[in-house]
């Protein structure tokens, strides 16, 4: 501080996220919200220090920043959800006209997800996976469709 005293910054004012990092933040902020009833996500083009960013949050050179992906498969995957419920801390349940949808990046897999299942990755790509094979964290978490 101005005072030349020690000050303890935490993990937002960090600067050197990775876009995986980012979308992966995006993706369980968002499902926590939800789970609170929160009906509209707002994406702050601000940087740390107040000054406007613009497009720049958005697009890079390389196009669409990863987050955006992330968004569009949360947006597709839980569309017109019926409702949410927290299993635990990082897993959530959604039922979509009777399907089950899982948000997963804490814990262990939940023992009533078994079989071939449809699985997006925190960037939006899709595939399909045996519930064997899952693996997911809080820095790569899975959105896991059963049908």
């Amino acid at each position: 501080d101005i005072n030349g005293n020690d000050v303890e910054v935490d993990d937002r004012a960090k600067t050197d996220y990775t876009i995986e990092d980012q979308a992966s933040w995006y993706l369980r902020y968002t499902v926590m919200g939800m789970s609170y009833g929160v009906e509209r996500i707002f994406i702050d083009l601000s940087g740390a220090d107040g000054s406007g960013l613009g497009s720049s949050a958005l697009y890079s050179q390389e196009g669409a920043r990863p987050f955006l992906g992330t968004l569009q498969a949360l947006a597709e995957a839980l569309d017109g959800y019926d409702s949410v419920e927290v299993l635990e801390e990082g897993q959530y349940l959604f039922t979509i006209n009777g399907e089950s949808v899982y948000v997963l990046w804490d814990g262990d897999l939940p023992s009533e997800i078994s079989g071939s299942l449809t699985v997006i990755d925190v960037l939006g790509e899709e595939s399909s996976m045996d519930a064997s094979e899952i693996s997911f964290s809080e820095s790569s978490p899975l959105i896991v469709k059963i049908s």
